[in-house]
Parts: structure tokens; sequence; C-alpha cells
């Protein structure tokens, strides 16, 4: 039998994985409308990016607080450690580093080189500059929210480290929702099939949710550490994307403007 722990993971592994999927398709469907004018979707976009971050950012709060505090869920961290402890088997662990692995930026960003080469070789400057100043960023994010909360690892996660750092956020999970979201919006701007498009949001989801996991099984984090990774990295992403979805209303802006003096 599972214990209540076990459960209530499991439970919200299930949720924030349903999550994910849902608020990335929300704010990314909107890429591949047709039908609505541009302006009405443009603002569409960025009213769900603006609710998405707001949430988001409420959440890494509620967390951070609790941290802070040493409130209830910190006793649900032990709790949750205590629960994975039967899991953490060589065969269970060789893989959770295989999969953490996956959450590094320099495993992302070679994932970015194949889609811009893939995907967007005509412009593919641009998109690697954006890549470049969105993952910077939320590295920048990342070190500024570690050294502000200066939370200690969980006892024994340096011997699955390779040097120390602080905890929270988990920077696996916040880097995977940054990264693993973006290539889903790149990909998502030359998708239009919308069975493929529902197979690329959930495959990314379901990456992000292991990418997490895999740092609990590993026991460098504290579930605590992962929830609120993946809500700082779900602000960074939204408020990045919307600044990247400006940038490109005004670059057709300017375009259709060039053309339409021409043709004059």
């Amino acid at each position: 039998m599972l214990s209540f722990a076990s459960l209530l993971l499991l439970g919200t592994a299930l949720l924030t994985a349903v999550l994910v999927a849902f608020t990335s398709r929300a704010l990314l469907r909107g890429s591949g409308a047709r039908t609505q004018p541009a302006a009405r979707a443009f603002g569409l976009r960025l009213g769900l990016a603006v609710a998405i971050a707001l949430g988001a950012l409420w959440l890494f709060v509620e967390i951070a607080d609790n941290v802070i505090d040493q409130d209830k869920l910190s006793h649900f961290d032990a709790q949750v450690m205590a629960a994975l402890a039967p899991w953490r088997t060589p065969t269970v662990l060789a893989i959770a580093t295989v999969v953490s692995r996956i959450g590094t930026v320099p495993v992302m960003s070679v994932l970015a080189l194949v889609v811009l080469l893939t995907l967007h070789r005509h412009n593919w400057r641009a998109v690697a500059v954006g890549w470049t100043l969105v993952m910077g960023g939320g590295k920048l994010v990342e070190a500024v929210l570690k050294h502000t909360f200066h939370r200690t690892r969980p006892i024994g996660a340096l011997e699955q480290l390779h040097s120390a750092s602080y905890s929270y956020p988990s920077g696996h999970s916040m880097g995977a929702m940054i990264g693993y979201g973006l290539l889903t919006y790149m990909v998502l701007r030359r998708v239009r099939q919308p069975m493929a498009r529902a197979a690329v949001t959930a495959t990314a989801a379901l990456i992000i949710l292991a990418v997490g996991l895999s740092r609990l099984v590993l026991a460098v984090h504290y579930f605590t550490d992962v929830i609120g990774g993946y809500a700082a990295g779900a602000v960074w992403l939204a408020l990045s994307l919307v600044a990247v979805e400006a940038a490109r209303e005004r670059f057709v802006a300017v375009t259709d403007g060039r053309a339409h003096r021409q043709a004059a």
C-alpha cells in the first residue's frame, strides 16, 4: 500500500503536469490563430500571459513564505523525502541522473539548435538571440532567488552534486520550465495541426515534470524547491514570451508599413 505522502505526491505531480500542459497550450494557442484580427489576437495572448505570470507569482510567494517560516509545507517536504526513500535504488538513481541532465542548459541548447536549424532557417539569428536572452535572464533570476533565500540542501545532497549551491528554488525545474516552454513556443510557431500541437505540448509537460521528479528522487531538492522552481520559471517564461510577441508584432507592423508606403 502506498502511504498518504506517496499518494499526495503522485496526485500533486499529475496535477502539475495537467496545469503545465493547459497553461502552456493556452498561452501558445493564440500564435496559430488565423480568424481573429491581429491586434485582438495579440491582446488575448498578452492577457493570458499576464494571468499566468500573476498566478505563478502568487504560487511562488506562497511557497517562499512557507520556506522562510518553516511552516506546514516544510513538514510535507520531510514526508516526501521519506516516502521516496524506498525508490532510491542504484538503478532508479542512475535513471534519475540521466533524466536530470535533460534539464541542463547545454542539453536544452543543443535541442534548441536542432529546432533552429530545422524550423527557423530563415530567421535563425533572431531566434538564437531571443533564446540566449531568455535563458540567460532565467539563469540570472535563478541565481538572485537562490542567494535571496539561502535555503540549505537536503542532508546528503552533496553526494549527487558537483558543486555546492542553495536549494530554493530548484534550478533544474526552473530551467526546464523556461527552456522546454520556449522550445515548445518555437515549435508551435511552425506546427499547425491540432493533434501535432497537442502532442508537442504534452511531451514538453512530461519532460518538465520528469526533470522535477528526478531532483526529488536524487534527494538534492525538497518538494517545495521543485514546485517553486516551476512557478518562478512560469513567471519568467510568460513575461519573456510577451516580450518576444511584442517585438514580433512591432516588426510585422513596421514591415507592413513599409510595404504600404512602397505600394502607394
